[in-house]
């Protein structure tokens, strides 16, 4: 009898101690994955013509819809920290979901409608856009919906550029000039509200900037001149690259050492292609990239990756587009969903 009280507790402990273990284990390797930077990224599939909003764990390949609410254009937003997302949503008002707790919130007047352009840089705010073509004014609000109000008016000789800088200090537009059809792009602060001149080159309404989050640097395409300008996010040290191509959009990878472009050339054939960020060591990545644009287009947190949304034709027969992984290098492709829907506008969650 004292051999049996002995032993009966020592394998009750010994259990608790094993499912205490396997419990911690589990919990580090959930831990391990959540939010970490390269696992997930954001898209659209789009289900009897209502787009959704998912995350994609991409080792696991694990699908989850996040939000009820259809979403109307592209993009999800990310925030700085990884865990909000916002999007245009349907009657073209603007949310944010946690993507942890998936809760979804309205985030402006339900008679006002504009576009998600980003996140401020402390993650607190979101920078929204009015839907005018010409004058859209810039608001901000709290990630919480609170405090809506007006950032910088609009007006009707200027047009403002639909991003901010990676940082969400800047936002940046064009500028008529009095009688005259040039435009010059200004950069607006907007911290303290303060603009200048960004860059002193004719805009004609279809050239592309994009912005390095790492080491302050910009990129502005200019079709007319088929060039492209590499600059300090301020406008100073501006180099001059030349291209052969007409640069339909571009994309900085997150370290700013490369710049992913999307060109067309004289026979409206569209191509795919990373460089050095001073334009050297070109690559192409083999793409059909026929009718895409740069919200095909993600760079993963460390910019080893990039993701993309691309139509992949089966003989003749077109197929609805789906979400791919490859390296930077162009190489080890991996298709990652394979609905039947159309999967589109990916967006790596960034590093935590």
């Amino acid at each position: 009898m004292q051999a049996r009280r002995f032993i009966f507790p020592f394998f009750v402990r010994v259990g608790t101690l094993l499912v205490l273990s396997c419990l911690i284990g589990i919990g580090l390797f959930t831990l391990a994955g959540h939010g970490t930077a390269r696992r997930v990224i954001a898209f659209v599939t789009i289900v009897d013509y209502r787009p959704q909003l998912h995350l994609m764990d991409v080792q696991r390949r694990i699908t989850r819809q996040i939000s009820h609410i259809p979403v109307f254009s592209c993009c999800p937003k990310w925030s700085p920290d990884g865990t909000q997302i916002a999007f245009n949503g349907n009657n073209e008002q603007n949310y944010v979901v946690d993507v942890y707790g998936g809760e979804t919130r309205l985030l402006t007047p339900t008679k006002w409608s504009g576009w998600v352009m980003g996140w401020s840089a402390d993650g607190q705010q979101v920078i929204l856009r009015s839907l005018e073509a010409t004058n859209g004014s810039l608001y901000r609000v709290d990630a919480d919906g609170e405090n809506f109000g007006l950032l910088a008016e609009g007006a009707s000789n200027s047009m403002y550029l639909p991003l901010l800088s990676t940082d969400g200090r800047f936002a940046f537009y064009a500028l008529r000039l009095l009688d005259s059809n040039d435009w010059k792009i200004f950069r607006l602060n907007l911290e303290d509200g303060t603009d200048h001149l960004f860059i002193n080159e004719n805009y004609r309404g279809t050239e592309a900037l994009a912005f390095a989050s790492a080491g302050g640097r910009a990129a502005f395409a200019s079709a007319e001149r088929r060039e492209v300008l590499v600059l300090n996010t301020d406008g100073s040290n501006i180099q001059h690259l030349a291209t052969s191509e007409d640069i339909l959009a571009m994309a900085w990878s997150p370290d700013g050492r490369q710049i992913l472009f999307l060109g067309q050339d004289a026979a409206g054939v569209q191509n795919v292609y990373v460089t050095d960020g001073d334009g050297q060591h070109p690559h192409d990545l083999n793409l059909n990239a026929s009718g895409m644009s740069l919200s095909d287009f993600s760079w993963s947190p460390d910019g080893a990756q990039i993701s993309f949304g691309l139509e992949r034709p089966i003989g003749k027969n077109p197929v609805q587009p789906d979400i791919y992984v490859m390296d930077a290098d162009g190489s080890h492709v991996q298709q990652l969903t394979f609905s039947p829907e159309s999967d589109v506008y990916p967006a790596w969650q960034p590093g935590m």
